[in-house]
């Protein structure tokens, strides 16, 4: 299992308190801290600590449970890769490398974009649960955003179900986790509510406040710090907002083309390798939907 502390001991950086339950208690056990692309930044012996990440991003925690007399070859290193742990020899668990637990380091306001890829026949809904297993939040996108009840003791599960066999209840905001597929069990994946996300959030950088901008005559919007020109998006992932509702997401871009009317469109964007949030703190009005083309952008 995973649970948060809520203690943070860096900029851009976050606290985990990982432990696990299960293991071979004749083996030893080591937890491992990965980049998503397998290369080991921590190592901790035994089976519960304390892991700080080195800044933002997603991070995977492995278990390794190996046999003292037949040790895997070569043993984790920091700085070696996931994948060449015992590729030589050795007793270990082997599941290793695919059986992970994901992390996610998150500035204040930037939103969690999870992604399970659903097989032919099977649907996928996105679960953000407190660590009760209180469901806060569902959708069928993967996003969540602050205003969903992110948190520092929040996780994202995925439920993988087949469409034909549903399980009953499905997730429902304000049941539990547990609930799912006690009338009916369905088909779904058995890993929903023991292998969430766990999400923590770095300290508080700086706040920068944005306006939103029409294009020319056009119908995008976008964010800007000046009023007049667009905002620089490398890095920033912006969130777009009707009513307090997320109506977009663009990565890297600060446009926005809006398809309904509304008074109370706002953006925020976050630069998560200094934690800067940008918040638009003015409403932008959008009293018609323009079909403008050979406006630039």
């Amino acid at each position: 299992m995973c649970l948060l502390i809520g203690s943070q001991i860096a900029h851009a950086q976050c606290t985990f308190n990982i432990s696990t339950s299960g293991e071979n208690s004749a083996f030893i056990q080591l937890l491992i801290l990965a980049e998503t692309d397998g290369t080991i930044i921590d190592i901790i012996n035994g089976n519960n600590g304390t892991f700080t990440t080195a800044s933002t991003g997603s991070y995977n925690v492995h278990a390794l449970n190996y046999d003292p007399l037949d040790p895997p070859n070569p043993l984790p290193m920091i700085g070696d890769v996931i994948t060449g742990v015992g590729s030589v020899s050795g007793c270990f668990n082997s599941n290793l490398v695919n059986d992970i637990k994901p992390l996610e380091c998150l500035c204040g306001a930037e939103p969690v974009m999870a992604s399970f890829n659903a097989l032919p026949g099977y649907e996928v809904i996105y679960v953000l649960a407190d660590a009760t297993g209180l469901i806060l939040s569902t959708n069928t996108t993967g996003t969540f955003v602050p205003t969903d009840g992110i948190d520092d003791n929040t996780f994202v599960h995925a439920l993988h179900y087949e469409i034909a066999n549903p399980p009953s209840p499905l997730p429902m905001v304000g049941g539990n986790v547990s609930d799912v597929g006690t009338t009916s069990t369905g088909c779904f994946n058995s890993e929903f509510t023991t292998n969430p996300l766990c999400i923590a959030f770095s300290p508080g950088g700086s706040i920068i406040p944005i306006e939103i901008v029409r294009v020319c005559d056009g119908n995008a919007l976008f964010a800007s710090l000046d009023g007049t020109t667009p905002i620089n998006g490398t890095g920033l992932i912006f969130v777009w907002y009707l009513d307090g509702q997320v109506v977009g997401t663009t990565v890297g871009i600060p446009y926005f083309s809006p398809n309904m009317i509304g008074d109370t469109y706002t953006v925020s964007a976050v630069d998560g390798g200094n934690c800067t949030t940008y918040v638009g703190e003015t409403p932008f009005i959008v009293t018609e939907i323009i079909d403008c083309k050979g406006c630039g952008n």
